[in-house]
């Protein structure tokens, strides 16, 4: 039996980081059989040991009063890995996408120089070295409806490499997006993209967060690729778990 912290503080998992630098168990802080959680990688079994790229969570989920929501981001970078410029990482999927109502950088990309440019497309951008859907090793659901809108940044700057080898990791980016469509939201995949510290490689990963979604709700064209400003980070709830796979470009 895996455990990390104390009783009713921490809530297991199953779901493993493995890797050829090691083994991560990734546990949930919060009340078992509620929303709210922080998802947090906290027991490494093998020494040294580091997960894998940029790792995208949920912050925050609120309604915006008028009918809509916001969801509210983190993207982060596990230890030791590097952000170079034009990697990215894309959130499939997010129904009834309006815009950009915030985005604040972390502290080492602000120190880099570097910017986070917003995009939006109904189909990919998804890392080259990512399995096709349906193939082993996959992300499973890989998603990406070719009529809903995706959610992607890319990096534009000096190279990032994250710093902390312990939760909280290298913060990137924080942003919220603002739907159409609330309440209602299912998991989804998000993919990204960034570089090995070993022999400087690309490398991908991916895994799933919460997105807006309604059986009955809207097909749009996605939003034109820039972010506006004006709306403030509302609200707490549970985070997507997380999957992580490195692999190599060919």
């Amino acid at each position: 039996m895996w455990e990390c912290g104390s009783p009713g503080d921490w809530i297991l998992t199953t779901n493993r980081v493995v890797g050829e630098r090691g083994t991560f168990m990734l546990c949930r802080r919060g009340m078992l059989g509620t929303a709210v959680g922080v998802l947090l990688a906290c027991a490494a079994m093998a020494s040294p040991a580091k997960a894998e790229s940029i790792v995208v969570m949920n912050a925050a989920i609120a309604s915006d009063g008028s009918g809509g929501a916001l969801y509210t981001y983190t993207a982060e970078l596990t230890f030791g890995n590097q952000v170079q410029d034009g990697d990215f990482f894309t959130i499939y999927d997010f129904q009834g996408l309006l815009g950009i109502t915030s985005q604040v950088s972390g502290a080492n990309v602000i120190a880099a120089g570097g910017t986070w440019t917003f995009s939006s497309t109904t189909t990919g951008p998804t890392p080259s070295m990512l399995p096709a859907s349906g193939v082993a090793g996959a992300p499973e659901p890989l998603g990406d409806r070719a009529d809903l809108p995706n959610i992607t940044f890319t990096y534009h700057g000096a190279t990032v490499t994250g710093t902390s080898p312990f939760p909280p990791l290298t913060l990137l980016l924080t942003f919220t997006a603002h739907t159409t469509v609330f309440p209602g939201n299912q998991g989804d995949s998000f993919v990204a993209q960034d570089h090995s510290p070993i022999d400087g490689t690309a490398q991908s990963n991916f895994g799933s967060v919460l997105v807006p979604f309604d059986v009955n709700g809207p097909t749009i064209t996605p939003v034109p690729g820039s972010a506006y400003a004006g709306m403030g980070l509302m609200g707490l709830l549970g985070l997507g778990r997380v999957i992580r796979r490195r692999s190599s470009a060919a």
